[in-house]
Protein backbone atom coordinates (compact mmCIF):
# COMPACT_ATOMS: atom_id res chain seq x y z
CA UNK A 1 0.00 0.00 0.00
CA UNK A 2 1.50 3.72 -0.60
CA UNK A 3 2.15 5.78 2.10
CA UNK A 4 0.12 8.94 2.63
CA UNK A 5 2.67 11.20 1.21
CA UNK A 6 2.60 8.99 -1.64
CA UNK A 7 -0.42 8.95 -2.75
CA UNK A 8 -0.57 12.58 -3.11
CA UNK A 9 2.21 12.72 -5.46
CA UNK A 10 1.65 12.92 -9.30
CA UNK A 11 2.64 10.17 -11.41
CA UNK A 12 5.24 12.62 -13.10
CA UNK A 13 6.59 13.55 -9.36
CA UNK A 14 6.64 10.28 -8.65
CA UNK A 15 8.80 9.02 -11.40
CA UNK A 16 11.01 12.00 -10.54
CA UNK A 17 11.19 10.85 -7.07
CA UNK A 18 12.03 6.93 -8.13
CA UNK A 19 14.47 8.14 -10.85
CA UNK A 20 16.60 10.59 -7.75
CA UNK A 21 16.82 7.23 -5.90
CA UNK A 22 18.13 5.33 -8.39
CA UNK A 23 20.82 7.53 -9.02
CA UNK A 24 21.03 7.82 -4.69
CA UNK A 25 20.78 3.75 -4.60
CA UNK A 26 17.73 4.08 -2.35
CA UNK A 27 16.49 1.12 -4.17
CA UNK A 28 14.03 -0.29 -1.67
CA UNK A 29 12.34 2.89 -2.39
CA UNK A 30 11.79 2.84 -5.83
CA UNK A 31 9.86 -0.37 -5.00
CA UNK A 32 7.63 1.67 -3.10
CA UNK A 33 7.13 4.22 -5.23
CA UNK A 34 6.30 2.16 -8.05
CA UNK A 35 4.54 -0.54 -6.89
CA UNK A 36 1.20 1.36 -6.90
CA UNK A 37 1.60 2.58 -10.00
CA UNK A 38 2.43 -0.73 -11.87
CA UNK A 39 -0.94 -1.92 -10.21
CA UNK A 40 -2.63 -0.09 -12.14
CA UNK A 41 -3.59 -0.67 -16.12
CA UNK A 42 -2.70 2.01 -18.97
CA UNK A 43 0.13 2.68 -20.95
CA UNK A 44 1.14 5.35 -19.30
CA UNK A 45 2.61 3.52 -16.05
CA UNK A 46 5.07 1.37 -18.68
CA UNK A 47 7.84 3.94 -16.94
CA UNK A 48 6.86 2.78 -13.30
CA UNK A 49 7.40 -1.04 -14.36
CA UNK A 50 10.53 0.15 -16.06
CA UNK A 51 11.80 1.89 -12.32
CA UNK A 52 10.97 -0.93 -11.04
CA UNK A 53 11.95 -3.79 -12.68
CA UNK A 54 15.75 -1.54 -12.85
CA UNK A 55 15.45 -1.65 -9.05
CA UNK A 56 14.42 -5.14 -8.59
CA UNK A 57 17.23 -6.26 -10.53
CA UNK A 58 20.00 -4.30 -9.47
CA UNK A 59 18.93 -5.87 -6.02
CA UNK A 60 19.70 -9.18 -7.18
CA UNK A 61 16.21 -9.80 -7.95
CA UNK A 62 16.77 -11.32 -11.82
CA UNK A 63 13.23 -13.19 -11.85
CA UNK A 64 11.00 -10.98 -10.32
CA UNK A 65 12.91 -8.09 -12.60
CA UNK A 66 11.78 -9.78 -15.59
CA UNK A 67 7.73 -10.45 -14.72
CA UNK A 68 7.43 -6.96 -14.42
CA UNK A 69 9.10 -5.94 -17.21
CA UNK A 70 7.02 -8.63 -19.39
CA UNK A 71 3.91 -6.52 -17.53
CA UNK A 72 5.44 -3.42 -19.05
CA UNK A 73 5.91 -4.86 -22.20
CA UNK A 74 2.05 -6.22 -22.72
CA UNK A 75 1.48 -2.53 -21.80
CA UNK A 76 4.34 -1.37 -24.57
CA UNK A 77 5.80 -4.24 -26.60
CA UNK A 78 7.94 -2.05 -28.58
CA UNK A 79 9.33 0.00 -25.56
CA UNK A 80 13.04 0.46 -26.31
CA UNK A 81 13.88 0.34 -22.49
CA UNK A 82 11.99 -2.97 -21.36
CA UNK A 83 13.34 -4.80 -24.48
CA UNK A 84 16.81 -3.97 -23.26
CA UNK A 85 16.36 -4.32 -19.78
CA UNK A 86 14.39 -8.13 -20.35
CA UNK A 87 17.86 -8.77 -21.99
CA UNK A 88 19.49 -7.83 -18.65
CA UNK A 89 17.31 -9.66 -16.65
CA UNK A 90 17.67 -12.79 -18.32
CA UNK A 91 21.62 -12.59 -18.96
CA UNK A 92 21.55 -12.06 -14.93
CA UNK A 93 18.82 -15.39 -14.16
CA UNK A 94 21.61 -17.49 -16.48
CA UNK A 95 19.15 -17.67 -19.45
CA UNK A 96 22.18 -16.64 -22.05
CA UNK A 97 20.18 -18.27 -25.28
CA UNK A 98 16.66 -16.82 -24.02
CA UNK A 99 18.87 -13.36 -23.29
CA UNK A 100 20.89 -13.55 -27.22
CA UNK A 101 17.26 -14.43 -28.73
CA UNK A 102 15.90 -11.44 -27.30
CA UNK A 103 18.32 -8.46 -27.94
CA UNK A 104 18.23 -9.82 -31.93
CA UNK A 105 14.19 -9.53 -31.74
CA UNK A 106 15.01 -6.00 -29.60
CA UNK A 107 17.29 -4.89 -32.51
CA UNK A 108 14.84 -5.96 -35.23
CA UNK A 109 12.80 -3.21 -33.87
CA UNK A 110 15.91 -0.53 -32.70
CA UNK A 111 18.82 -1.16 -35.06
CA UNK A 112 21.63 -0.16 -33.08
CA UNK A 113 20.28 -0.05 -30.05
CA UNK A 114 23.50 -0.13 -27.63
CA UNK A 115 21.91 -1.37 -24.94
CA UNK A 116 20.33 -4.55 -27.06
CA UNK A 117 24.07 -4.39 -28.81
CA UNK A 118 26.07 -4.75 -25.53
CA UNK A 119 23.60 -7.71 -24.34
CA UNK A 120 23.88 -10.03 -26.82
CA UNK A 121 28.07 -9.62 -26.69
CA UNK A 122 27.48 -10.29 -23.23
CA UNK A 123 24.90 -13.05 -23.77
CA UNK A 124 26.97 -15.13 -26.43
CA UNK A 125 30.28 -14.61 -24.17
CA UNK A 126 28.69 -16.24 -21.56
CA UNK A 127 27.01 -18.99 -23.85
CA UNK A 128 30.09 -19.79 -24.67
CA UNK A 129 31.48 -20.52 -21.68
CA UNK A 130 28.77 -22.05 -20.42
CA UNK A 131 29.13 -24.50 -23.85
CA UNK A 132 32.87 -25.27 -22.57
CA UNK A 133 31.51 -25.97 -18.95
CA UNK A 134 29.08 -28.03 -19.82
CA UNK A 135 31.13 -29.98 -22.14
CA UNK A 136 33.52 -30.49 -18.98
CA UNK A 137 31.46 -32.02 -16.88
CA UNK A 138 28.71 -33.75 -18.96
CA UNK A 139 30.73 -37.13 -18.94
CA UNK A 140 30.58 -37.11 -15.05
CA UNK A 141 27.64 -35.22 -14.03
CA UNK A 142 23.62 -36.00 -14.69
CA UNK A 143 23.83 -38.15 -18.01
CA UNK A 144 20.75 -37.88 -19.80
CA UNK A 145 19.95 -41.61 -18.81
CA UNK A 146 19.90 -39.82 -15.44
CA UNK A 147 17.78 -37.15 -16.63
CA UNK A 148 15.51 -39.80 -17.88
CA UNK A 149 15.51 -42.08 -15.24
CA UNK A 150 14.58 -38.61 -12.91
CA UNK A 151 11.80 -37.72 -14.89
CA UNK A 152 10.22 -41.08 -15.45
CA UNK A 153 10.61 -42.10 -11.75
CA UNK A 154 12.00 -39.64 -9.41
CA UNK A 155 11.31 -42.25 -6.47
CA UNK A 156 13.14 -45.47 -7.94
CA UNK A 157 15.81 -42.72 -8.69
CA UNK A 158 16.16 -40.33 -6.26
CA UNK A 159 19.95 -40.82 -5.36
CA UNK A 160 20.70 -39.96 -9.22
CA UNK A 161 19.03 -36.80 -7.78
CA UNK A 162 21.35 -33.14 -8.81
CA UNK A 163 22.82 -31.61 -5.95
CA UNK A 164 24.67 -28.59 -6.28
CA UNK A 165 27.02 -27.16 -3.55
CA UNK A 166 27.77 -23.45 -3.41
CA UNK A 167 30.81 -23.35 -2.16
CA UNK A 168 33.71 -20.50 -1.65
CA UNK A 169 36.66 -20.37 0.88
CA UNK A 170 34.73 -22.64 3.61
CA UNK A 171 36.49 -26.50 3.13
CA UNK A 172 35.13 -28.16 7.25
CA UNK A 173 31.65 -27.64 6.43
CA UNK A 174 31.60 -28.78 2.64
CA UNK A 175 33.75 -32.02 3.90
CA UNK A 176 31.17 -32.91 5.87
CA UNK A 177 28.81 -32.28 3.73
CA UNK A 178 30.52 -34.29 0.97
CA UNK A 179 31.35 -37.09 2.63
CA UNK A 180 27.90 -37.40 4.26
CA UNK A 181 26.52 -37.46 0.75
CA UNK A 182 28.72 -40.06 -0.63
CA UNK A 183 28.30 -41.98 2.19
CA UNK A 184 24.33 -42.06 0.91
CA UNK A 185 24.95 -43.35 -2.49
CA UNK A 186 24.21 -40.27 -4.13
CA UNK A 187 25.79 -40.17 -7.46
CA UNK A 188 25.11 -36.29 -9.53
CA UNK A 189 27.13 -34.03 -6.82
CA UNK A 190 28.54 -30.44 -8.47
CA UNK A 191 29.83 -28.18 -6.47
CA UNK A 192 30.11 -24.68 -7.91
CA UNK A 193 33.07 -22.71 -6.76
CA UNK A 194 32.83 -18.90 -6.55
CA UNK A 195 36.76 -17.80 -7.03
CA UNK A 196 37.78 -19.93 -3.79
CA UNK A 197 41.60 -18.94 -3.25
CA UNK A 198 41.94 -20.51 0.28
CA UNK A 199 44.22 -23.24 -0.68
CA UNK A 200 43.38 -26.23 1.37
CA UNK A 201 39.82 -25.99 -0.34
CA UNK A 202 41.52 -25.81 -3.69
CA UNK A 203 43.41 -29.11 -2.68
CA UNK A 204 40.27 -30.88 -1.55
CA UNK A 205 38.31 -30.17 -4.68
CA UNK A 206 41.90 -32.04 -6.25
CA UNK A 207 41.46 -34.91 -3.71
CA UNK A 208 37.61 -35.19 -4.97
CA UNK A 209 38.17 -35.70 -8.84
CA UNK A 210 36.45 -38.49 -10.06
CA UNK A 211 33.58 -38.93 -6.81
CA UNK A 212 32.30 -35.29 -7.58
CA UNK A 213 32.37 -32.65 -10.01
CA UNK A 214 33.49 -29.02 -9.15
CA UNK A 215 32.43 -26.27 -11.50
CA UNK A 216 35.37 -23.38 -10.69
CA UNK A 217 33.54 -19.78 -11.84
CA UNK A 218 36.89 -18.11 -11.72
CA UNK A 219 34.57 -15.37 -9.80
CA UNK A 220 32.34 -14.82 -6.90
CA UNK A 221 28.26 -14.47 -8.46
CA UNK A 222 27.15 -14.95 -5.25
CA UNK A 223 24.32 -17.67 -3.59
CA UNK A 224 22.03 -16.92 -6.46
CA UNK A 225 25.21 -18.34 -8.25
CA UNK A 226 23.43 -21.73 -9.59
CA UNK A 227 20.91 -19.34 -11.21
CA UNK A 228 23.16 -16.98 -12.32
CA UNK A 229 26.12 -18.98 -13.67
CA UNK A 230 23.59 -20.47 -16.21
CA UNK A 231 24.19 -23.87 -14.87
CA UNK A 232 20.47 -24.23 -14.32
CA UNK A 233 19.37 -23.47 -17.61
CA UNK A 234 22.05 -25.30 -19.36
CA UNK A 235 21.37 -28.84 -17.55
CA UNK A 236 18.52 -28.74 -14.79
CA UNK A 237 16.40 -26.98 -16.73
CA UNK A 238 13.79 -30.57 -16.89
CA UNK A 239 14.52 -31.84 -13.51
CA UNK A 240 14.05 -31.65 -9.28
CA UNK A 241 17.78 -30.42 -7.78
CA UNK A 242 18.91 -30.05 -4.40
CA UNK A 243 20.83 -26.76 -3.68
CA UNK A 244 23.00 -25.89 -1.00
CA UNK A 245 23.54 -22.18 -0.48
CA UNK A 246 24.94 -21.63 2.40
CA UNK A 247 27.00 -24.09 4.85
CA UNK A 248 24.96 -27.27 4.85
CA UNK A 249 21.48 -25.60 4.32
CA UNK A 250 19.76 -27.12 1.41
CA UNK A 251 16.49 -25.97 -0.53
CA UNK A 252 14.61 -28.56 -3.21
CA UNK A 253 14.08 -26.52 -6.40
CA UNK A 254 12.65 -27.18 -9.73
CA UNK A 255 14.59 -26.61 -12.68
CA UNK A 256 12.13 -26.13 -15.59
CA UNK A 257 12.02 -23.28 -17.60
CA UNK A 258 9.57 -20.06 -16.23
CA UNK A 259 7.17 -19.19 -18.97
CA UNK A 260 7.41 -15.92 -21.06
CA UNK A 261 9.19 -13.52 -23.57
CA UNK A 262 13.07 -14.42 -24.65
Amino acid sequence: MPTHSHALLSDEQIFAEASECIQNGKLAKVLDLCAPLVRRSGAENADAHFLMAYALLALGYAFEARAVVEEGLNVEPRNPKLLTLLGEALIEAGYFADAERSSIQTLELHPANPGALCNLRKAKAAAADVAVRIAEVSRTFLTEDDQNALVGDFAGHYRSVPIVINSRDRCSHLKQLVTWLLRSDYTNILILDNGTTYQPLLDYYNELCGHVTVWRLGKNLGHRAVWRSGLVAALLSEVYFIVSVRGTQVRIRSGRRPSGRG
